[in-house]
This record gives C-alpha cells, structure tokens and sequence, in this order.
C-alpha cells in the first residue's frame, strides 16, 4: 500500500508549484499540511504490457514540438514529467510481481492526490468508447442521418477553438443542433450517413467512431472541429423530467427510453446545443487529443487546461460490479470534460465497450506520481 503525501490542488493566491504541494512548500504558502491517504498500487499491476504501450505513447507526445509548448504546466517541467514516466515503465516493465512493483514505485515517487476543489467536492469519473456503426457514403431511405464535415462558416482561433459563423456582418454564435438539423444547413458538408439519429448523437459524443460502409470498406471517422455552442447532457435532462430514474440512468437506460419513445428523440437531443464535426482519420484509432492513439482501460481524458498532457494518473474507485484500480496516462480531452473533478476513462471499442462505458460513473480518487528527485 502505497502513502500519499501530498494533495494536488490548485489555490488563488499562491504560485502554481506551491500551490500543486509538489515541492514541501505548502505551508509556507499558508496551506494546512494534506492528509495522509493510501492508494492499492499492487491491484494497478495487471494488464501491465498495455500500460507500457500507453506509456509509450506519451513518451512519444512528451518528446515532441508541442509539448516543449504546453510545458511546464503547473510548476512541472517537460524533463519531470519524462523521466517520471520513464523510470515507471522500467519498473512496471521489470517487476517480478505486484507487491515488488508498488513496493519500488512507492520507494521512488511521490504521489499527489487531485483536490476537485473549488469546482466541485468529489472526482467524478466516467467511462467512454469508440463506437462502430453501420454506414453509408450516400443517402438513401436508410441512412438518412449524415456526420458533417467542419463547415465552410466556423472560423477557429490557432488553437482551432470556435470563435463562430462568419457572416456578412461579422461574427456571431454559431447555429445550435437542432437548427443545423432541423433547417439542413450544412447541406453538400456531409461527410458520411448513419440509419439512426442516436447513433450519430453518440459519434457526436464519443468524438469517434468506427464505420462499416455499404460498400465493404471499413473507415474511421474522428473529432475536427466543434461549433462552440454550450454542452448539455441528455441525462441530466431526462432524469430532470422525471423521464428515467436517476439509479437507473446510464446509456442503456437512454437507449432504452429513446426506443420507447422515439416521438422524443429530438425534443431531447436537441437540448445539447453543442455540435462536433468530423472527417476521416487513419487507420489505427481512435486519437486522443495529442494526436495518438488511445489505449483501453490505460487512456483517459481531463481538463488539459488545468492538468499536464501525457501525465501518469492511478484512478481509485469502486463500481458496482467491483473495484477499479487502474493506471492511465492522461491523453484526451472533452467537451464535457471541464474542471478539477471530471476523468472520462476510455474503455475500448464495439457493443461490449460501450456497456462497459455507460455502467462508469462513480466517485474516485485520483492520483498523480511523480519521481521524488
């Protein structure tokens, strides 16, 4: 069982470093000392070669152009965080068993618990997936609902954020869902069609997905663009009319009461303004936002506005059909992904991920590691 020394959080007030408590200095910044906690190290251990492949992958995003940018974040520097995730993978590669591994990485890192404080009182984690759909390039009586290429009229900042429609009066927000859908605005952008308008509701979500195309040929469609509109979840709405039970919401309950009452699929979806576009992406998905790809059960998306891209995360939780003890490198991001105390843990592909997915959603503790010099 390893000790936790020390809580990530982010204070007004003081610098970023002290305010992180990753260099001993948190009370003399003001703060009271953190608490002592314990995280089950040794339970993380297994499924240990697809962690190093995740590992891997961060290696790679920490050694490029983009993260000499983005670095340091948060009073940690670039050569930390890559020596950090190094020395984890010599251990994790090298252990003879799960009880020498967390005894050598607790003896070597330091681990920084993430305080979701103010923005929230717990870390809420949840879990998505990379869908697969049938599809088709052309419309027809069947697929009839189309996944849109980015619009001609969303202009994006360099950091490819929307700033919205241009018009001939200048800018203004850019249309919500259900007036590109209802009005078919978007008429001659579409990039594929799919037979079900949950089904393209859900690539919306998901920011990927896998399609099956009439033709034979299989192809990956992924996350461009989004139009700057405010997300909105469809849950939440339900559960607020009264519609599904809060004990019972997941993404079969949503399905399920979307199947049953199809007369009010748009009333809700249309509720999420938000609006994502796509175009084709390589074989070898689905990417996450550094531009690699995604590991099951070892990948997880945060906010990269406040936490650093590639870090090394052990996610402590307990669902309902049992313990999650899991290390994930943080390489993806959300829409709905905001904040202190939000984790989305991607959890694979096709109909056995997505029931894995929709059944995630639970308190957790989260926590950082870091080479202790």
């Amino acid at each position: 069982m390893a000790k936790i020394s020390r809580r990530l959080t982010i204070k007004s007030g003081v610098s970023a470093l002290c305010a992180l408590g990753m260099t001993g200095l948190p009370a003399k910044a003001g703060m009271s000392p953190p608490p002592i906690s314990e995280a089950d190290l040794a339970a993380g251990f297994a499924d240990r070669w697809n962690l190093i492949k995740s590992i891997d992958l961060s290696l790679k995003y920490l050694g490029s152009a983009a993260a000499q940018q983005t670095y340091p974040r948060l009073g940690i520097s670039l050569d930390l965080m890559t020596r950090s995730l190094r020395r984890f993978r010599e251990i994790t590669k090298f252990a003879i068993n799960a009880q020498t591994f967390a005894r050598q990485v607790n003896l070597e890192f330091a681990l920084y618990q993430v305080d979701p404080r103010p923005d929230t009182d717990t870390v809420l984690i949840t879990g998505y997936y990379h869908p697969i759909f049938k599809a088709s390039l052309t419309r027809n009586d069947v697929y009839r609902y189309p996944l849109y290429v980015k619009p001609r009229d969303l202009v994006l900042d360099r950091n490819k954020q929307p700033l919205g429609q241009q018009t001939a009066n200048g800018l203004k927000p850019y249309p919500t869902r259900g007036e590109i859908e209802r009005q078919n605005l978007l008429t001659g952008q579409e990039l594929a069609y799919l037979s079900d308008p949950l089904e393209r509701f859900l690539v919306h979500i998901e920011g990927s997905a896998q399609l099956q195309l009439t033709n034979g040929t299989t192809r990956q469609v992924g996350f461009v663009a989004k139009s700057g509109r405010q997300y909105s979840s469809v849950g939440k709405a339900l559960i607020a009319d009264g519609k599904v039970p809060a004990d019972r919401m997941s993404l079969d309950g949503m399905k399920r009461f979307f199947r049953e009452n199809p007369d009010q699929i748009e009333t809700y979806l249309y509720k999420n303004e938000a609006y994502v576009f796509f175009d084709w992406a390589d074989a070898g998905g689905p990417y996450g936002c550094l531009g690699l790809p995604v590991t099951a059960m070892h990948s997880a998306a945060m906010d990269k506005d406040i936490f650093p891209p590639g870090g090394l995360v052990f996610i402590q939780a307990d669902l309902a059909d049992g313990p999650l003890r899991q290390f994930v490198l943080d390489q993806d991001s959300g829409s709905a992904i905001k904040g202190r105390g939000r984790l989305d843990l991607y959890v694979g592909a096709g109909l056995q991920a997505e029931k894995i997915a929709g059944n995630i959603k639970t308190p957790a503790s989260l926590y950082y590691l870091l080479l202790k010099a």
